[in-house]
This record gives structure tokens, C-alpha cells and sequence, in this order.
């Protein structure tokens, strides 16, 4: 290097040398060259990966873990065991259940007499549209009269429609425990066709809503010495495909 170059010209008059000279020539360098090679394919490889970084294919990361559902502290059993269960999104949050093909419980807090469990079960997550302090009367499938009808004590089917609901009170919800009830289901009904647990194999989306206290909106509710009362859970029913 001759006197007073600095450091940046010198490297940009190898580049030159080495890109316009024959290969024996370029190659006089040595370690030179070699240092140099080593520089260029390092570089490529971090333009490659920050290429790839910024293509928006790489999967979303994994749910965080939650052993109940965070606002309506829901659960779901097969077979004796509690499936796993994990929240994740952001403007639609919501709890995505590992389900087996086989039947299920959803178990929930104890419910006193008279309060109904609404569930609105789909194809889609196009039900998770509820808002909040919203009226239930302007939501299509909770509003009044879009409650399916169902055996006294439950049939075990779960009903699949985007503008009505499966409505669960009284003896259509069982006691588990004094402070657990549970609703039982073998079967999935969309239109007319019913297909049986052991053989489901797509995913079931549910808007459950509970209205705590019974005053026809959707909490949870606001304002000044109001308490605030969480009275909706969307959740992914996730079975093998």
C-alpha cells in the first residue's frame, strides 16, 4: 500500500484486479485472494438469508400455552385427558385446541340456574365478529329466536350455522363438580348431514357467549364501578387431517 492510501481505496483496487485479470493472475494473490473470495460468499449467503427473512413465508410462531381458556375459563376433554390448549392473534385472540377424533366435553365454571351457554359453531373463523359492549341483539347468531332446539337433557350434536346457535341452560348443561359443569358431543351436524366425532376431520370454529349479567350486550363491560365481566371466547377446534 503506498503512503497516505487509505484502507478503502486499496480494497476497491484488488476488487478491480481481481475481477479483470486472468485466473493465474488473480490467483498470484494467495491469501489475499482467498481472504477475498471468502468475504464475497459470505456476503451473498447474508443477502440470500435477509431475502428470505423478508418473503413472508416462514410459519407463524406456536400459540403461547394456557391450561383454560383466558376469558370464559373453558376446557376440553377426550378420553379422560384435558387436550392441550394455547391463545395466540391479536384483533381476533383466540384459543386453538389439539383435538383427537374422538367425542368431547366442554368443561366450564359452574353456571347458575337459568343461564344459558350460547355457542355458535363454523366452518371459518368468519363468526369471531363480536363486539364488544355491542348489543346481542344486532349479533345474527345470538340474537333472540336463533337459539337451535335441542333434546331436554342434550343429544350430544354440536349444530354447525353461521346464523344461529346451540343454546345450553339448565339440564343440557351437567354438574361435574360444585364448581365445574360440563356439555357433552359425539357429533357434528352441518345442514343434514351428520358426521361423528371419530371421523371429523376439519376444523370447527366457536364463538361461545355467556351473558354474566344479563344485560343484553357483550362485555366486556365498561365504566366506573362496573365490574368487568368477560363474557365471550373464540376457539379453534383443531382436529387431525
Amino acid at each position: 500500500m503506498s503512503e497516505g492510501e487509505s484502507e478503502a481505496p486499496r480494497r476497491s483496487r484488488i476488487w478491480r484486479i481481481i475481477t479483470t485479470q486472468p485466473l493465474a493472475v488473480q490467483l498470484v494473490g494467495g491469501a489475499t485472494a482467498t481472504l477475498i473470495a471468502g468475504l464475497i460468499t459470505a456476503g451473498a449467503a447474508v443477502a440470500v438469508n435477509e431475502v428470505r427473512a423478508g418473503s413472508g413465508n416462514e410459519s407463524s410462531p406456536p400459540g403461547a400455552p394456557v391450561p383454560r381458556s383466558p376469558r370464559l375459563g373453558l376446557e376440553i376433554w377426550q378420553s379422560g385427558r384435558q387436550a392441550p390448549m394455547s391463545v395466540s392473534g391479536d384483533e381476533n385472540r383466540h384459543v386453538t385446541v389439539q383435538m383427537k377424533r374422538a367425542p368431547f366435553e366442554l368443561r366450564l365454571p359452574h353456571q347458575p340456574k337459568g343461564m344459558a351457554v350460547q355457542i355458535c359453531a363454523w366452518t371459518d373463523s368468519s363468526i369471531f365478529s363480536l363486539q364488544e359492549d355491542g348489543l346481542v341483539r344486532d349479533v345474527p347468531f345470538f340474537r333472540p329466536g336463533t337459539g337451535m332446539p335441542d333434546s331436554e337433557y342434550g343429544s350430544g350434536r354440536l349444530r354447525l350455522e353461521n346464523e344461529a346457535h346451540n343454546h345450553f341452560v339448565d339440564e343440557r348443561i351437567a354438574p361435574l363438580s360444585s364448581a365445574m359443569d360440563k356439555v357433552s358431543f359425539t357429533t357434528m351436524v352441518l345442514g343434514h348431514a351428520s358426521t361423528v366425532l371419530q371421523r371429523q376431520r376439519a376444523d370447527v370454529f366457536l364463538t361461545v357467549f355467556i351473558d354474566k349479567n344479563r344485560d343484553g350486550r357483550i362485555g366486556p363491560n365498561r365504566g366506573i364501578g362496573v365490574q368487568r365481566l368477560s363474557e365471550f371466547e373464540y376457539v379453534v377446534l383443531d382436529f387431525p387431517k
